[in-house]
This record gives structure tokens, sequence and C-alpha cells, in this order.
């Protein structure tokens, strides 16, 4: 389990840092003791000082949310340490989860050839604390590299679970785990912290989670430049941004599966409201994308599916069940809706549960906030890879990049802990990734184990 001690807020537009005295006047030590931890730092960076409020705020969030992630310890069956494969098929037989890879392929066209490994095991546990980290901009060396998570927005609860992946693989392999405090998801606030990264020197490596595939590429590239190892995950920065991206499913395999789910759930004339996170977003647009193929290959399986247009939730809770609302309201015959969001997901099952709606929905959730949903009926079932792997894997992936045991070429391989071995492979894009494994599908055979993992 991660603990907790300290937090170390700076910022260096003006020259101000040593922000430590802070904590003693908003009582951060009890803080921390009230959420049982100590032992590591998250470090946050940002124009004015609602970011440090937001950086405070979060810590602590960040500090009870860890202590109490007893679960992820393990999977359901407690396999700590298996390879990928073993811990599936116990996966597999212990929480009759789907590997989703088997259940669409046949209906998509043979794109997938129907696999059962499932997704990688539902999360190692975030052991021992990430130790030793540093004060950033510090004058002293470390021996240490220090690998800085920088997600899309610092509270969004799968993002939480990423950095939990992430600080216990560099727990693991001798890393410093730091996660970047971007208040808004915006592509400047990311910017920010890599110019941060770049100005204190002590980054050896930085994994991002983009707003915005292209417009983080003059940042990256002068990061790269001066020796810092670049990956991106969950949401890829373009080709010439990174030296490798985790990629957490195939998308195609996400998209065909969500509209095929979609059309299961209306049993008849369908009309399916799509609430998205914003326009820029790469693995939702990419995700849609593969939706409107899936439609347009299948015109006659699908001639009774209206896809409405796309809105947008920017990610946000209250946007997100707003903009749910809306389609009720807009759309008297709607019958489902898909957000391949997080953050949408319980939204949208708020906004449904609040009108009493008989719309039904799907889409990419956290097991343990969407499990009401789907053992009252309003969500049949959904899917999701386990973030916490994601953010494992982008941690082992920074660990190889930095001993230079991979370049992040095409072929390249190394082992990622409790992952196994890991092979580098093409992408779409032109650039390079690393699958993770297929989605699970969760559903009332499954939910009440897998809600007490993540």
């Amino acid at each position: 389990m991660i603990e907790f001690s300290d937090i170390e807020i700076f910022k260096n537009n003006n020259g101000m840092r040593g922000m430590r005295g802070m904590r003693g006047i908003w009582g951060m030590r009890g803080m921390w003791a009230a959420c049982g931890g100590k032992g590591m730092r998250a470090v946050c960076a940002g124009k004015g000082m609602r970011r440090v409020f937001a950086a405070l705020a979060l810590a602590a969030m960040i500090a009870c949310c860890l202590s109490a992630a007893t679960a992820c310890d393990s999977t359901p069956s407690e396999r700590r340490g298996a390879s990928q494969g073993e811990q599936a098929q116990a996966e597999m037989a212990a929480a009759g989860s789907t590997a989703l890879g088997a259940e669409w392929s046949t209906e998509a066209g043979g794109a997938a050839e129907g696999k059962a490994a499932g997704s990688a095991a539902a999360g190692s546990t975030a052991a021992g604390s990430a130790g030793g980290a540093e004060t950033a901009g510090s004058a002293e060396p470390t021996e240490k590299p220090v690998f800085l998570l920088i997600p899309k927005q610092m509270s969004n609860p799968y993002m939480l679970k990423m950095f939990e992946g992430f600080a216990s693989a560099c727990a693991e392999n001798g890393a410093i785990p730091r996660y970047g405090a971007v208040a808004v998801n915006t592509a400047e606030e990311q910017i920010d912290l890599i110019m941060q990264a770049m100005a204190d020197g002590d980054v050896s490596a930085i994994a991002v989670a983009a707003n915005n595939e292209d417009q983080l590429e003059p940042a990256l590239k002068a990061a790269m430049d001066k020796g810092i190892k670049i990956i991106s995950l969950d949401s890829a920065v373009n080709k010439n941004s990174r030296m490798v991206h985790i990629q957490q499913a195939s998308p195609e395999i996400i998209g065909r599966a969500l509209i095929q789910a979609a059309a299961k759930m209306a049993d008849g004339d369908a009309v399916v409201g799509l609430i998205s996170t914003t326009p820029y977003a790469t693995n939702q647009s990419l995700w849609i994308s593969w939706m409107q193929r899936e439609l347009d290959e299948y015109p006659v399986k699908y001639e009774r599916f209206n896809l409405l247009p796309v809105v947008y939730g920017d990610d946000l809770p209250e946007q997100s069940k707003e903009a749910a609302l809306a389609l009720l309201d807009g759309h008297p015959d709607l019958t489902t809706i898909i957000t391949p969001s997080v953050v949408g997901m319980l939204a949208v099952g708020q906004a449904l549960s609040e009108r009493r709606s008989s719309v039904v929905f799907t889409g990419l959730g956290l097991p343990s906030e969407i499990a009401p949903f789907i053992e009252d009926g309003s969500c049949p079932w959904m899917y999701l890879w386990n973030p916490i792997d994601i953010g494992y894997l982008a941690a082992w992936t920074a660990r190889a990049l930095h001993d230079g045991e991979i370049t992040g070429v095409e072929g390249d391989y190394f082992t990622a802990g409790r992952l196994g071995q890991r092979v580098v492979v093409g992408s779409a894009d032109g650039g390079t990734d690393i699958l993770l494994g297929d989605p699970i599908k969760f559903d009332r055979d499954n939910i009440g184990e897998w809600k007490l993992v993540y």
C-alpha cells in the first residue's frame, strides 16, 4: 500500500518554490495521519493559487483513496506474481469475466481472433512506499530516476487508479514516482508541467495521458531533446511526440463492442445517445471512429439503429450529467446511452436514476462506481481494462527506456514486472504501441467481485 506523509507544491513561473510551509498552514500532516499515510510525495505544478489549493485537496484525496484500496493488492483470487496469461485464465474462472475479443469477433466479421485471454489481472499491490521522493527542483543529485505521470485531470478517479499502478511499479523497479497536478483537462496545463520538468532537470521520464495529441508536440520534442524519455498512455500523443504509447486495448475492439452492446440492449429500434469527453481526446475519438465503422460496414444489421450526434461532457461530472439530461429531454424515444468515459458513466447512471428513466446505458466504467447500476439493470453490462495495470505497465516501460533496454522501436521487448514480457508493435498512426490486453466485460455475474478491486 502506498503511504503518504508529505506533499511538495511548487511553481516556477515567478521563481517561487519551497511551498512546504503551506502544509503547516493547512494542517496537511494531520490529513496524512487521518488517512493513515506516510512515505511518498505527490508533486504538483501550475499557475495561480487555485492550483495550490487544488493540489492540496488532491493529495488528501489520493492518500485516502490509496490507503483504502486494500483490494488492489491482487486480483480477486489474489494471484500476485503470476504471468499475465496465468492471471487472465484464473481471472476468467474465478470472476466469470469475459474476454471481449471472444465475444464480438464473429459479429464483426472476424476483425479480431476470438481470444479468451482477457485483460491483465486486476492490479498488484502498491506495496511499500515509493520512498525517497526528491523535492522537485532540488539541487541534490539522486541515484534513483524520477518518473512523472501527467494525467488528463488530477482528480479523475480513473487517473488516480492509473497513478496507483504507476507508483506500485516504481516501488518495484527503484524509481521515484511523481503525479502532475492538472487542475483542468487542457493541453496548456500539461505543457506547463512538461516545461516545469525540463526546468528542474531531475525528471528522467514522462508518461502523459494527452488532452490534445498535437498541441503537446513542441514541449515533448524539446523534452526528448534533453534526454527525457517520453511515453503516452491511455490517450496518445502523435507519433512525433513520443517514444512509445501504452495502448490499453485494441481501439477497434472497444468501438465495435460498444455499438454491438447498445444494439443488443435495445433489442429492436435503437435511438442511441453518445456522450464523450472532449473533441480533442485521442482515445475517445478513435473509439468513436470505430463505432461509426461498425455501423457503416454492417448497414443491414444496424438498419434500425439511430446513433445521435456526439455530445461532450468535458470529462467532468456536472457537465456529463447535464449532457445526459439534455439527451433525455431532447429525445423522448431515446433507448440507450453510450459513454466511453469513466466520469461520464457515473454521471449518466446518476442522471437516469434521478429521472427514474427506462433508458439503459453502457460504456467504459469503474466496477466500483457502476456496480449499483449493473445490479439494478440500468447498465446491463459494460467494459473496461484495469487502469492500475496501465499505470504499472507505463512505469516499467519508462524503466526499460531509461536503462536502454528498449528504444521504442517495433520489435523491442522487455519484462514488465508481474505483467511479463511485452513487445513493442507498430501502431495505426505510424508510431509504436505496447498493448495491455483485451478489456473485461462486467455484468451481474462478476460485478460483485470486481467492484471490490477497483
